[in-house]
């Protein structure tokens, strides 16, 4: 794994590896995670274990807390190995749900500092329809889209984003996409005081 730059803060683990990957095209949503949400007060965000080698389990949903201490970890539950459509956060509680064989849901609840699973849904009978469903959940790893978003906190002195960037440049008749997604913490001063870095990958495309 890489290591997370923390500036002024205790250091926390890497969240996503870095990723150097060779594609003939963009990957497609199957084989992706990184899938996030964010209310006030956290960020939350899922991982395969495929896609994103080292975790405690084949799924897991982590949530970072943004508040007075800075950017801390929230926790993290395990969930089953599938891929999600639907990812939405509310002021305790976290909805995902997606396709493998049939539909998932679960609801995860945001309890005393600790993710606790409230309810589990599986329902092998159920088909996937995509005309029946919403926008895409937002990604801060390879479906990533550039831009900064701020995230809402009970912190009176600083600011959180998400700041994700992408470049771009020719590589031996290919294109290499050069990703990257960071956490930071702003003071009032607009000096960054913390930052984490979420995802860090080059991807290189080939034409047909």
């Amino acid at each position: 794994m890489g290591m997370t730059l923390c500036l002024r803060r205790k250091a926390i683990p890497l969240l996503v590896l870095s990723a150097s990957l060779v594609v003939l095209s963009q990957p497609s949503r199957a084989d992706s995670d990184g899938y996030f949400c964010s209310a006030r007060g956290y960020l939350a965000y899922e991982l395969r274990s495929f896609h994103s080698p080292g975790l405690s389990g084949e799924h897991v949903l982590r949530v970072l807390r943004l508040g007075k201490d800075g950017i801390t970890e929230g926790g993290e539950v395990l969930l089953e190995d599938f891929q999600v459509h639907e990812l939405m956060c509310g002021s305790d509680l976290v909805e995902i749900a997606g396709w493998e064989k049939g539909y998932i849901k679960y609801i995860v609840r945001i309890e005393n500092g600790r993710l606790r699973i409230a309810e589990h849904m599986s329902d092998p009978t159920r088909t996937h329809d995509s005309s029946k469903e919403g926008p895409e959940p937002r990604n801060l790893g390879e479906w990533s889209r550039p831009g900064v978003t701020t995230l809402e906190s009970d912190d009176p002195h600083h600011k959180y984003q998400l700041i994700i960037t992408h470049k771009e440049r020719p590589a031996n008749g290919a294109l290499e996409h050069h990703r990257k997604t960071e956490l930071v913490q702003v003071d009032a001063q607009g000096n960054v005081s913390q930052r984490l870095l979420l995802f860090e990958g080059t991807f290189t495309e080939y034409g047909d």
